[in-house]
């Protein structure tokens, strides 16, 4: 990929545009960056071209307005990006960006496996996690009450998984994460989703005329090396559904089955008294 920056002329004496005066904080204002922020990129750019030693300026002022630039042309060209990889509903993460980070995890994964011993050995975990009778929701209140409740949720899951671990909205009214552990097996993992299945079970959504409460069906699988494990996580999902949904299921690969980890008899949208 091109530099945004290659092209830009090599900077000149410009000790006079700093980060007390008007136009520093003002070009810090229009690119949504602290000033310090602002003073780090366009320190950063400054450096990047005074190295390449191509251009001559003619003045200060025109040293300040081509960094600037720059930098917005550098935040636009983020924001695109992050755009691409972005569910615009949910603010999540799409499946795009799961994609990536799936490739990025499992890479790392296994240069860590081969320098680990096998009682500390690292695992991932793929989780989907997909909302029950969501078509309910949007017959009975609508798609905007639908969208409320993908927005809801995603905002819930963003505070319930941990620090380290990985949430996308894929698509619909499903989400998947990806679990990392040390040395932790499924029982530990199991612990972790139950605890955000009875979360997302226990919180209330309010609409515009109710307020409910809504189950979801969740399925689990490892990742092993040249294994299918986001088709074996999505296949346990749906025997979730099939089994009644608002439960846990979980791939064994031992026994190649899947197996149950959860079961609730109640799994339906409830409207909160």
């Amino acid at each position: 990929m091109s530099n945004p920056f290659d092209k830009m002329p090599q900077p000149a004496n410009d000790e006079h545009y700093n980060d007390n005066g008007e136009d520093f904080i003002n070009h810090a204002k229009q690119a949504g960056l602290s000033v310090e922020e602002y003073k780090q990129l366009y320190q950063n750019i400054k450096a990047l071209q005074a190295d390449e030693r191509r251009y001559h300026f003619p003045g200060d002022e025109e040293v300040s307005t081509v960094i600037h630039n720059a930098i917005m042309k550098e935040i636009e060209l983020s924001q695109s990006k992050n755009d691409a990889l972005t569910d615009p509903l949910t603010k999540l993460p799409n499946r795009r960006a799961f994609d990536d980070e799936f490739e990025r995890k499992t890479t790392l994964l296994e240069n860590k496996r081969r320098l680990s011993d096998q009682e500390k050995r690292p695992s991932l975990y793929v989780v989907f996690l997909d909302i029950d009778n969501f078509k309910k929701i949007n017959d009975t209140y609508g798609h905007d009450a639908g969208d409320i409740v993908l927005q809801r949720l995603a905002s819930l899951l963003k505070t319930t998984v941990r620090e380290n671990d990985f949430v996308a909205r894929t698509g619909g009214e499903e989400f998947v994460f990806l679990i990392e552990n040390q040395g932790l097996g499924i029982s530990d993992i199991h612990t972790i989703v139950e605890r955000i299945r009875k979360t997302i079970e226990s919180t209330p959504i309010p609409l515009s005329k109710d307020t409910i409460h809504i189950t979801t069906s969740i399925g689990i699988a490892e990742y092993i090396k040249n294994d299918s494990c986001i088709k074996k996580a999505d296949d346990a999902m749906y025997r979730s559904k099939m089994e009644g949904k608002n439960r846990i299921s979980f791939y064994d690969p031992k026994s190649d089955s899947i197996v149950p980890l959860h079961s609730n008899e109640h799994a339906d949208i409830s409207v909160a008294s």
